[in-house]
């Protein structure tokens, strides 16, 4: 059993999104428990008002969470009409406390 290749795992994503899921993605919890998958849900959708600024607010969670990148993998999305925003977040251990710590809006 190898080490899970974060790098390389996100790669394949960025090419073929549905190979990166079938084929690697499930591997991860069949080979190891040192990856965690969180869903996560924003809880101030009714706050949104446009899908532009909802969408500034995810922009803004992605890029306060560039410190942790080498530990975590994750895709957000802004559902309309609603604009409710969730994610899935892929997380090296067992607890997602880091992401959070990079993100003092959480």
């Amino acid at each position: 059993m190898g080490e899970f290749d974060l790098e390389a795992f996100k790669a394949s994503f960025a090419s073929d999104k549905n190979a990166a899921v079938n084929d690697d993605l499930w591997k991860i919890f069949e080979e190891t428990d040192a990856w965690s998958l969180w869903r996560c849900v924003y809880d101030y959708a009714e706050d949104n008002e446009s899908v532009d600024a909802t969408k500034e607010i995810v922009t803004s969670f992605m890029k306060n969470t560039e410190s942790v990148k080498g530990q975590i993998f994750g895709v957000m999305h802004v559902l309309e009409p609603s604009l409710e925003v969730e994610g899935l977040f892929l997380c090296k251990g067992a607890d997602p406390e880091f992401l959070f710590s990079a993100n003092e809006d959480t």
